[in-house]
């Protein structure tokens, strides 16, 4: 365990740029993440405060792996749409009962 440590420590002070590049396209194109995103715009932040990234180099990761996140998520929701969260929604823990909005019969009793 201690190896696995020592390694993702290492291939994170060698190369932080591609890791919170893809850090963030992986969150915003709706894979659910350990950590939350913001913690890879604040190492950024970070790196950029230390003087080991230039701030225009983390602005321009953040925002094209945001972008490109957000593009890849709406591109499966519009061409999946229900359908496949009907199909894929079980590995992500969805329940279709949460999901599948009110019932007709509360619908009309509501009206």
């Amino acid at each position: 365990m201690e190896d696995l440590a020592a390694w993702l420590l290492r291939l994170l002070d060698e190369h932080a740029e591609l890791v919170v590049f893809f850090w963030l396209l992986l969150e915003e194109a709706g894979i659910p993440m350990p950590l939350p995103g913001d913690l890879a715009a604040v190492l950024a932040g970070a790196r950029v405060g230390q003087g080991r990234m230039h701030f225009l180099v983390a602005v321009v990761l953040i925002e094209v792996a945001t972008v490109l996140g957000a593009s890849v998520l709406y591109w499966l929701a519009r061409r999946g749409g229900r359908p496949m969260l009907y199909r894929y929604g079980r590995f992500l823990h969805l329940d279709p009962h949460v999901w599948r909005g009110p019932s007709a019969s509360s619908s009309a009793a509501a009206s």
